[in-house]
């Protein structure tokens, strides 16, 4: 009798164990998948949110990264529209200055022969300085402003010229310009203008070739003061490979004359800086 009670109670005990092993076996199934699945649910989740927000990125990027060309101006701060018209305003008045005496237009001081011309340098280096506080000195610089520059560059007055260097001197480097200036120093008796022009020159070294045959050319044949004042500003303009030639230039100038002591004092000064003494 014992016997059977002690297979009852086994067969009992089985059973309840078999059952609790068909309750927990979904669980570590489950469990089982999830911990062979390389990305769990919610990290694929943040995968696609991370996809979604670089996807924002491109389709709204931000408009300093875009091309030049389809931001127009992007590194020119824009003028206003009232500033825009104020610049085309000044553009024309410029132009119609420059072309007056062809219509009968420019304007008139009778008080002495060359009143007129003077009062007309006067407005166009008015004009000029006007445009450049409205353009160059809040950073917008464009096509039409160098072309600005270039047009009243060789203007027959040392007002309008000095105004023109200032504009330069305050714009980025552009080559056309540069060249434009020392082709209208090659016929300048302004000293004042060539010590301007010899500031701003010195930004372009590249343009070495064009600055030693305008000085050279100017030593010898140029006004008095035009010559001395080059022979006083030389030297940072020489180097290892005009050295040479601005020695030649000075054995040709008249001996102990200004701007042949002004030259070889130049000379000396730059083989003693580059001999280490």
């Amino acid at each position: 009798m014992s016997n059977k009670i002690l297979i009852t109670l086994g067969l009992v005990l089985v059973t309840v164990i078999a059952l609790e092993t068909l309750k927990t076996k979904p669980n570590d199934l489950k469990t089982e998948i999830i911990e062979n699945n390389s990305e769990p649910e919610s990290h694929i989740q943040n995968k696609l949110t991370d996809q979604n927000s670089v996807q924002d990125v491109v389709i709204e990027p931000k408009v300093d990264e875009l091309p030049l060309k389809e931001t127009g101006k992007a590194t020119e701060p824009l003028l206003t529209q009232n500033q825009e018209l104020q610049r085309q305003a000044l553009i024309k008045e410029l132009n119609d200055l420059k072309t007056c005496h062809l219509n009968n237009s420019c304007p008139v001081d009778n008080s002495d022969s060359r009143a007129s011309e003077l009062l007309r340098g006067q407005k166009i280096k008015e004009k000029l300085e006007a445009y450049k506080q409205l353009t160059i000195e809040n950073g917008y610089v464009d096509a039409e402003t160098n072309e600005l520059i270039r047009l009243f560059i060789d203007y027959p007055d040392g007002h309008v010229q000095e105004e023109v260097i200032n504009m330069m001197r305050a714009s980025a480097l552009n080559t056309e310009n540069a060249l434009a200036l020392i082709e209208s120093l090659e016929k300048s008796y302004d000293a004042k203008i060539m010590n301007q022009a010899m500031d701003e020159l010195l930004r372009y070294p590249n343009l070495s070739a064009q600055t030693d045959q305008l000085f050279t050319q100017s030593l010898q044949t140029g006004s008095f003061y035009v010559a001395q004042e080059i022979a006083q500003k030389i030297l940072p303009y020489l180097n290892a490979n005009n050295i040479a030639l601005y020695e030649s230039i000075a054995k040709t100038l008249p001996q102990n004359s200004k701007r042949a002591n002004a030259l070889w004092s130049n000379i000396n000064e730059y083989k003693k800086k580059t001999s280490g003494g």
